[in-house]
Order: C-alpha cells, then structure tokens, then sequence
C-alpha cells in the first residue's frame, strides 16, 4: 500500500496513476518501493507531496516496523515533525489516555487552593510593580520608545502568566472553590480584555476537537493547498525578505487574539462568524447555547469595566499616551506570547 499526503487536485490523480502502473509492472518488494518513489516523485514536481510506504504482507511486530522507519530515512519531500513515522505506527502502539491517566500520581489531580492563590498574588504582584515602577520613573516621551519597549517586554511576558491564571480557572484546575476559582478567573481575564466565560465555553469546545479539521474550534487544521494566508506570506517573504517578513507576523499574531474574539477568526468552518462579546445575531449562535448567553454578557460588561477604568486613568492624565505606554505595549506582548505558544500547541 502506499499514503500519499500533501498532493492536490490533478498531480494527485497522476500521482496515483503512476502508483498504480507501478504497482502493475513490479514484482519485487525492493523494485516496487523504487518504482513507487520514482513514480511519485514524477508526479509531484512542482507540488508539496509526501510519500509512505506500508507493506500489507508484513507482519506487525517490532522488526517489521523498524525496517518500515529505516525506510522512511531520510524522509521524502514534505514531511515534517515526526518525519512520516506516524504513518508507520499503529493506533494501538500508542498508549491509550486511560493508560496515561493510570500513571499519573495521584497527587497531580488534587487541586491545591492556596497554592494557585499564591501564584495569582505572585502574578500580580509582578505585573503590578513593572507596571508602577514605569509609570513612575520612564517619561512618557519619544525619546525614552526603546525603554517602554523593554517594559512591554518584560511586564507583557509576566501578564502572560497572569493571564494563565485565568486559563486554569478556565479549565476548573485552579480550586474546588467554584465560585473563588470563578471569581479571580472572571477578574484576572477581564483585566487582560479576555472575555472569561465566554473564552471559558469556546475553549472547552476547543478541546473537545482539537485539531478536527471540520468539527474544531480555533487553530483549526488548514486543508493543503486550501490556506491562501499561508501562500501569500510565502510570496511576501520571498519579495521583502526574512526582517519585514518576521516583523509583520508579530503584528498578526499580536492582533490574531483580538480578532477571533471578535470574529471568530481561525475558529474554524464549524461555528461560522462568532462574536465573544454578544451571542446573538447578526453573529452566529451555534457556538453559544441559550445557557450560555448571559454569561456572555457578563463577560462582556467585565471588559467593558476595564476599559472604563483605562478611559478614567488616560482622563486623570490628562492624555491617553501614559495609558498605552504602561497598559497598551504589555497587552500586546501578551497578546503576541498567546498567539505563538498556541500555535506551537496545534503544530508539529
């Protein structure tokens, strides 16, 4: 048998047709598998394309697959992560997540309230002493741009944890106090402009698919050959070079949060355009059942407060420039630590 991955619309089907007029003129084991390569590779010039071989008269036992993974060194064009060798393996040489979970201590499940308390107050903390610290000793002026960059940096990389605090509250980790554990969640969020339960529900159907091409919800898989985005930073890049290339990926990646709360962006053919703000139209519903919406709104008035507070400090200030010098530049960094650490979650 042979997999083919990576080939689209006709050089597929000639990829296929040289697999099959090889399969027809080759008798040995060693000439088939040359024929395949070589027929396949023909058939892919130009393409992304990737082969594996699976020989069905074989047995399954561990010398067989090794000669299998000896096979697939190097690896053929377009593979990537695992280099093809889980088209080798079987479903049942991986341990099951029953089987996981049985090695896990015990220990690992039982919530611990004071610690994940003592790590919001550390998280706090941090945030909270960069934040003053700049406030108070960096002049908001255009000459000091390389040292509020620093802050953002460094206090950006901190709200990142902080923002994780609300995450496992998120994901029920941080208590058995539900109503504690929502609570500093629901505050930790709407402070990084995160609306809780609203993420809280679309994370969840999150990992319910993860990585399901049609069934997922956010960094869903993209069909090859089907993500005109990727293509078009190919082009660029290969235009402007790896700097300008670089530097307009982490604005994307540092706006790309803003815009799937707001749109749904990269959330997948599922759900449609989605808003985390308002669960009603013109936007579509399916993500958001009816118990849901109230908390939507309510999430949704927690952001808002903390813009309220934002419009307050910049009008105390007398200018908005203090506020997206100690807030503004942190947020984005932290925006940016999200993007890149998910991504790098949902790829090989």
């Amino acid at each position: 048998g042979i997999g083919i991955r990576r080939c689209g619309g006709r050089n597929a089907i000639h990829a296929t047709r040289c697999v099959a007029r090889a399969a027809k003129g080759s008798g040995n084991r060693g000439e088939l598998r040359d024929a395949l390569f070589n027929g396949v590779k023909k058939a892919s010039r130009g393409t992304r394309c990737s082969v594996a071989l699976v020989d069905e008269n074989v047995g399954t036992n561990e010398k067989s697959k090794q000669e299998l993974l000896e096979e697939l060194s190097p690896p053929p064009a377009g593979f990537s992560g695992m280099k093809g060798k889980a088209l080798v393996l079987e479903k049942e040489d991986f341990p099951t997540v029953g089987e996981i979970y049985r090695i896990i201590p015990d220990h690992c499940f039982r919530r611990s309230t004071w610690k994940s308390m003592m790590y919001a107050g550390m998280s706090t903390g941090i945030c909270l002493s960069l934040g003053l610290l700049a406030n108070a000793f960096i002049p908001v002026k255009l000459a000091f741009l390389p040292l509020w960059m620093m802050h953002a940096a460094a206090t950006g990389t901190a709200a990142f944890g902080f923002w994780l605090i609300g995450h496992e509250c998120g994901h029920g980790a941080f208590s058995d106090n539900m109503v504690l554990q929502d609570t500093v969640g629901f505050i930790a969020h709407s402070l990084c402009l995160t609306p809780y339960f609203s993420w809280q529900r679309s994370h969840a159907v999150h990992h319910s698919r993860v990585n399901h091409i049609h069934e997922g919800e956010s960094h869903v898989p993209v069909i090859t050959g089907e993500d005109a985005y990727a293509d078009f930073m190919r082009v660029a890049k290969s235009k402007v070079g790896d700097f300008a290339h670089g530097a307009w990926a982490i604005f994307v990646v540092s706006i790309g949060w803003v815009f799937y709360l707001l749109f749904g962006a990269s959330g997948g053919p599922a759900y449609g355009i989605t808003n985390h703000f308002w669960p009603n139209a013109p936007f579509e519903t399916k993500l958001f059942p009816d118990k849901w919406k109230g908390k939507v709104i309510l999430s949704a008035l927690g952001v808002f407060a903390t813009v309220g507070l934002l419009g307050a400090w910049a009008s105390a200030a007398g200018s908005i420039w203090p506020v997206v010098a100690v807030y503004g530049g942190p947020i984005l960094v932290m925006n940016a630590w999200l993007g890149i650490v998910t991504l790098l979650h949902h790829t090989d």
